[in-house]
């Protein structure tokens, strides 16, 4: 070993690779040491490391992958990292809490799900396999400051990353390549009792969401809970993302039901990269939703405030899609381009001071119909900027808004709306202020 540095191949008398790497990260934690995985296995003599059981990481780990690629064995059900705690009992508990670790890739670093091992939500009830937690990349739980970055996950199996009660994260410079062979191919998800993270430097593709924050009230995350924590997700930075998805999906999901809160989130510099006629995300944005996950009931209003969303170019389905409830938020900049959809969507809920601005669609977007699945198929024979379907809004301002030259109208759909809009510039003549029912309007 280095000084103060473990390296796997100090233990090439074991018999795996996996044993090899939690021999080094066990002997590190000891010493306050750091471990390198090199890429150059001297056991096997590969270029990679076969992990056949979850690397469980300790209290200050510091993992760095030098130029790495750890690749999960064929038909193995396990993480590649998780905390030593997590999924344990201990975990559930104050004193189970552990801190400050740190996951870090130099040069080319990988962490590669290999061939798909057929453990999905539905197999895992049907046939008896394992909870599906255990194909995420890496799971946290009950976690205070940890990093993770300048990785590639690759071939993944489920989320690429996984968090229930975790404080103080920063991941950034996260690469994804899935290939949509299996359900729920997130990339970053947020879950339950998450709080004061950095979320940036994003790119590549997923299966699903790009980055999801799911405050939910489901079985699993009871048994995620931990005694006398703050339950609800807050306090989120998520900006530099440029990734595509493959599928009707969101490239940043906001989800909170069951009395659970979600607040204080700022999403900023969202890219779509996916290409024109190919893959079409369902929104850019996505917040709230009318389907629950639990019997403790939807979100109401008040449970999700605080929600800035800002400079988002997109060919999405929507642009930004709000459901259920939504109160004190801002959304700025979001610029639509090819065959963008509606920019603005306000789904069936109670919505309350809520303020707009800076909406614009190219000169060159061919706006084509809109519509979105999970649940509910939403299609429209009115396309437009910012659409009302059945919605309860209050207090809601639009400023600057350049409507496409195929939309209908700017303004359309049913509800109740109280609606303050100016500087409204409509690149068609024949595109309609407002064309809706219930939608009463001060417009300049």
């Amino acid at each position: 070993m280095k000084e103060n540095c473990y390296n796997p191949n100090d233990f090439v008398h074991l018999d795996d690779d996996s044993a090899m790497i939690q021999a080094a990260v066990n002997a590190a934690a000891q010493f306050g040491a750091t471990v390198e995985i090199p890429r150059h296995n001297l056991r096997t003599g590969k270029e990679y490391w076969s992990i056949t059981k979850a690397i469980e990481l300790h209290t200050g780990s510091v993992i760095v992958l030098c130029n790495s690629c750890l690749r999960l064995d064929d038909g193995v059900y396990c993480n590649i990292f998780k905390n030593s705690n997590g999924r344990k009992e201990i975990a559930k508990t104050a004193l189970g809490r552990q801190y400050d670790i740190r996951i870090i890739g130099i040069g080319n670093s990988v962490l590669d799900g290999g061939n798909h091992n057929g453990l999905t939500e539905k197999t895992q009830i049907l046939n008896g396999l394992p909870h599906i937690i255990e194909n995420t990349s890496i799971h946290f739980h009950n976690v205070e400051r940890l990093t993770i970055e300048n990785l590639r996950i690759i071939n993944q199996r489920h989320w690429g990353m996984t968090f229930h009660f975790c404080s103080e994260g920063r991941i950034s410079n996260i690469d994804f390549m899935a290939h949509n062979n299996a359900p729920n191919q997130d990339g970053i998800d947020l879950r339950t009792g998450c709080n004061r993270f950095i979320i940036e430097n994003i790119t590549g593709c997923t299966g699903d969401d790009t980055i999801a924050l799911t405050c939910l009230d489901g079985k699993f995350e009871k048994l995620m809970m931990v005694k006398n924590a703050d339950v609800d997700l807050h306090s989120v930075i998520i900006r530099n993302i440029s990734t595509y998805v493959t599928g009707n999906h969101a490239i940043v999901r906001l989800l909170n039901h069951g009395g659970k809160k979600l607040y204080n989130i700022l999403v900023e510099n969202i890219l779509d990269r996916s290409a024109v006629n190919v893959y079409r995300p369902c929104a850019a944005v996505r917040i709230g939703e009318q389907h629950y996950y639990s019997e403790s009931g939807p979100a109401k209003l008040g449970d999700t405030y605080g929600i800035t969303v800002r400079n988002v170019i997109t060919h999405a389905r929507f642009g930004v899609f709000i459901s259920c409830t939504l109160q004190d938020a801002y959304i700025n900049n979001i610029q639509l381009f090819g065959d963008a959809g509606t920019g603005v969507f306000f789904n069936a809920g109670a919505m309350r001071n809520i303020h707009i601005s800076d909406v614009h669609y190219g000169m060159n977007c061919k706006t084509v119909e809109t519509s979105m699945d999970s649940g509910k198929v939403y299609k429209f024979d009115k396309l437009c900027a910012i659409y009302f379907n059945d919605s309860d809004c209050q207090w809601i301002t639009v400023r600057n808004v350049t409507a496409g030259h195929s939309l209908s109208a700017v303004f359309g759909g049913s509800g109740n709306v109280e609606l303050c809009a100016n500087e409204i510039i409509r690149l068609n003549p024949e595109t309609k202020l407002v064309d809706g029912q219930g939608i009463n309007s001060n417009l300049k």
